[in-house]
């Protein structure tokens, strides 16, 4: 989320709610109805990051995983694809 030209990390499962913020002199405290969903060192600068890496773990972990998809179909063809000259052309 932004605020006054710096922009502050917030857990993913927050991205598309809305949120509330608190600045203080030295914090700023993010949170969501009734809960604090973050807080970081406040910045004076201008178009400063404060990045936590544990908000974005469940991405992290989501692209890590192999796609269930591809694993379950054969010799990794895809579904839809009838060979160079169709469908979505040979697995990548």
């Amino acid at each position: 989320m932004r605020y006054k030209t710096n922009d502050y990390s917030v857990p993913v499962a927050y991205g598309y709610r809305e949120i509330w913020i608190r600045a203080y002199v030295d914090e700023v405290v993010i949170g969501c109805k009734a809960e604090i969903i973050a807080s970081h060192p406040r910045s004076y600068d201008r178009e400063d990051m404060a990045f936590d890496p544990i908000h974005y773990l469940p991405l992290i972990e989501r692209k890590s995983e192999p796609s269930r998809r591809h694993r379950s179909e054969p010799d990794g063809e895809r579904l839809g694809s009838s060979g160079p000259a169709g469908g979505l052309g040979p697995a990548a």
